[in-house]
Formats: C-alpha cells, sequence, structure tokens
C-alpha cells in the first residue's frame, strides 16, 4: 500500500509540475519570440553583408580571368618563342587558379543566398506570428510601448482596403501573372524581378519584405497592387512608389536605406482591388 501510494503522489507532482512549465513557457513565449525576432534580424543583416562581399569578390575574379584570356590570346598570335612559351605556360596557370576560386566562391554565394532566403522565410514567419499574438491584450491596460505599436500598425497600410479570406490573403495569394510599370529604370527593374515571382504563395508580409529588399538595394519604394482571381490566386500589379535619395552620399555611390518598420509605416503601400 505504501509503494501504491507512493507512486500516485510522484504521479501527481508530475502532473503539477507539468502544469506549472506549461504556465511558465505561455508566459514566457513573447519576449521570447521578440527576442528571437531581434536575432534573426541580425543574423539577416549579416548574412546580406556576406552575400553582397561575396558578389563583389566574384565579379573582381572575372574581372581578372577576361583580362588573363586577353593576354593569352595575344601571346598566341606572336611568333613562337622561349619566352612566348613561358609566359603563355605561367598565364595559363594562373587561369587555372582563378578559375577554381571562382568555383569557391560561387559555391559561397550559392549557400549564402540559400541561407538567407530560409532566415527571410523564418523572418517573416516570425512577424506574422507576433501579429496575430499582439490583439490578445486587448483586455489588459496597454503599456506606452504597446500603444506605440498598435498606432504604428494603424499607419502602417494606409492605401490597403480591408483584407478578408474572401480574398485569399489570409493564406496569400498564388501570383499568375506580374506587371511592372515602365516607370523603372533597368537595374530597378531586374531587382524587382528578382524579388516577384509568378507562381509563387505570397501573404501581406511576404510582399512587405520583398517590397523592402527591392528598396534596400534599389532604393526605390513600391505600389503594389492585388487583383484577386478565382481562389487563392491572383495578378500583381508594380508601379513607382517613389525614390528615396534622403540617404545617399553626395557622390552618390552608397544607400542607407530605413529600416524595415520605418519602411513599413512610411513607404510600403498594398491595395487590394475589389
Amino acid at each position: 500500500m505504501d509503494d501504491t501510494a507512493s507512486k500516485k503522489y510522484f504521479i501527481i507532482l508530475v502532473i503539477g509540475l507539468l502544469v506549472a512549465l506549461s504556465s511558465v513557457t505561455a508566459f514566457m513565449k513573447p519576449s521570447y519570440a521578440q527576442t528571437n525576432l531581434q536575432e534573426l534580424n541580425n543574423r539577416v543583416a549579416e548574412l546580406e553583408k556576406r552575400l553582397a562581399d561575396a558578389k563583389a569578390r566574384q565579379e573582381r575574379a572575372y574581372s581578372v580571368q577576361m583580362k588573363l584570356e586577353e593576354q593569352e590570346q595575344k601571346l598566341s598570335s606572336l611568333p613562337d618563342s622561349e619566352k612566348y612559351r613561358v609566359q603563355a605556360i605561367e598565364i595559363r596557370a594562373d587561369i587555372k587558379n582563378i578559375r577554381t576560386k571562382i568555383e569557391a566562391i560561387t559555391k559561397e554565394k550559392n549557400d549564402l543566398e540559400e541561407n538567407l532566403r530560409l532566415a527571410r522565410n523564418l523572418q517573416a514567419i516570425l512577424i506574422e506570428g507576433q501579429t496575430i499574438t499582439k490583439p490578445k491584450t486587448k483586455t489588459q491596460a496597454p503599456s506606452v510601448q504597446e500603444s506605440k505599436f498598435n498606432q504604428t500598425e494603424s499607419r502602417a497600410l494606409p492605401a490597403a482596403k480591408p483584407i478578408t479570406t474572401d480574398s485569399g490573403s489570409k493564406a496569400g495569394w498564388r501570383m499568375e501573372n506580374i506587371r511592372i510599370s515602365n516607370y523603372f529604370n533597368d537595374d530597378e527593374r531586374n531587382e524587382i524581378m528578382k524579388n516577384f515571382n509568378t507562381g509563387t504563395l505570397l501573404s501581406q508580409d511576404d510582399l512587405l519584405n520583398s517590397a523592402y529588399r527591392t528598396y534596400s538595394l534599389a532604393g526605390v519604394s513600391l505600389r503594389l497592387t492585388v487583383h484577386p482571381r478565382s481562389g487563392n490566386t491572383a495578378d500583381l500589379e508594380i508601379a513607382l512608389g517613389q525614390r528615396d535619395n534622403r540617404n545617399r552620399t553626395s557622390g552618390g555611390t552608397s544607400f542607407s536605406p530605413m529600416t524595415l518598420d520605418q519602411f513599413k509605416n512610411e513607404l510600403f503601400k498594398i491595395t487590394v482591388a475589389k
């Protein structure tokens, strides 16, 4: 009997501990998610910086390869001599080395692009999770920070019409056609085409992140209009919002973009057509 009673007491104790642990975990979730999002934002920024560096190194390596190949072609057109043969051998060795270097840089760049894609997807999930859980605190008196956040949210999408599940917006839209305005230059258009793809399921947060990436790299804000079709499919129209030159240097060689929150509040515009 004593052994049975001890087992019952142990089971009750374990159940009590599990309940207490669940309560503590639920209490800590918002701050934990916020911390994770900040860490992820830092990680995304780091990956973007490393990716830009890898692309620059790749371009320099390609430039060196082209110059070496031009030298090799010039030598091949000169009269045959021991001197030119030695130089040609040295240049071919240099070309082989630079090609090996380019392969390593290309692999590094591809790995960084994949890691950045995964990090951005997770970033969008965490942002969406915070947006969903935020209204649950309305029964309590909002803090000063929460009030500022709610005010920011109300100003974030001034041009957007109400989103309903009938439009397929809860899960996102699968874009069948993407129309880009003719007011973009070639560099801006290329950047837009990198960040917006047909056949991809895009939520509002996905559209925000894609628009922000375009802005960060090309310095232009976009006006997005979603034209829902049958089911969760839609067409996307991309027009020029404005070119942001406030943070460009006098020489125009660098651009310091505003943060994602600033961009969302001041420049991001999306409309869902009826």
